[in-house]
């Protein structure tokens, strides 16, 4: 029973991590279209360049973290089930 609290709680932040995931991506596009449209009106400044540049390399430097936050807890999700999974297998026996 105290495993399955704990599958179930690694399985809560998988989905709070998808979640933000999503919520990432709709950020993504948004700064990717926004990024577009000051394209257009950097070519009348170089400074605005750089500020693009540096929005753009702090989304993906967001993006690689949360990346990274997803792998472990998948990780840590599947060695809780397996856990589970061989528990109830001992249990069984």
């Amino acid at each position: 029973d105290m495993f399955a609290k704990e599958t179930e709680m690694y399985r809560n932040e998988l989905k709070v991590s998808r979640d933000e995931k999503t919520l990432l991506e709709e950020d993504l596009k948004q700064l990717q279209e926004r990024l577009k449209e000051l394209n257009v009106s950097a070519k009348a400044g170089a400074g605005q360049e750089a500020v693009l540049e540096a929005v753009q390399k702090d989304f993906e430097h967001r993006m690689e973290r949360y990346r990274d936050e997803v792998q472990y807890l998948r990780q840590k999700c599947d060695e809780k089930e397996r856990r589970c999974e061989q528990l109830m297998a001992e249990k069984g026996a």
